[in-house]
């Protein structure tokens, strides 16, 4: 999955040419989605978008209809890698729900997501855009020698829930 909404802050046309040249076994082995729910670009941005994934190599599915918290859920469980590098964020929940489902995310450096880099092995942070293809590369690796061999859920993500959260602010202000 690239990105969590269509913002071009996403950087999705420069995450699909970097992915362009990896090698062919790894391209066979990667399925895109881009959640294209929310957001707004222009008729343009999608055309090129559209072209950039054509051209390839890589199969992929834009995913324009809104999600429901099953289905949302759903898509957080089915991919194995989440590539999130936008040129700023807020700490994102959509990045600890991937983490939490123990799915592997490769994101920048720059981000703050300072507190999942202790609570997770799968939080893979580049320097820039030049190291998609080496962490994709290593994910693949991974994903090929770990298979079922992970638990399901990352217990060290649960103390950020937003229900532990809740429960914490509420016996801070009793």
């Amino acid at each position: 999955m690239i990105g969590y909404n269509r913002s071009t802050n996403n950087n999705h046309i420069d995450i699909i040419k970097a992915l362009t040249n990896l090698e062919g076994h790894y391209k066979d082995k990667l399925f895109l989605v881009l959640p294209f729910a929310y957001g707004n670009v222009t008729e343009q941005y999608i055309s090129d978008l559209t072209n950039s994934l054509d051209e390839s190599g890589i199969e992929y599915k834009i995913a324009t209809e809104y999600l429901g918290g099953l289905d949302l859920a759903a898509l957080r469980l089915v991919g194995d890698m989440f590539i999130h590098l936008p040129d700023s964020d807020a700490l994102s929940n959509s990045l600890g729900e991937i983490l939490y489902a123990n799915r592997f995310v490769i994101t920048g450096a720059w981000l703050p997501y300072s507190l999942y880099r202790s609570k997770s092995d799968r939080l893979i942070e580049i320097q820039s855009l030049d190291d998609l293809n080496n962490s994709v590369k290593e994910v693949v690796l991974r994903l090929d020698s770990e298979v079922l061999k992970k638990p399901f859920c990352n217990e060290k993500l649960r103390e950020l829930a937003l229900s532990s959260v809740i429960t914490k602010w509420t016996e801070l202000y009793e």
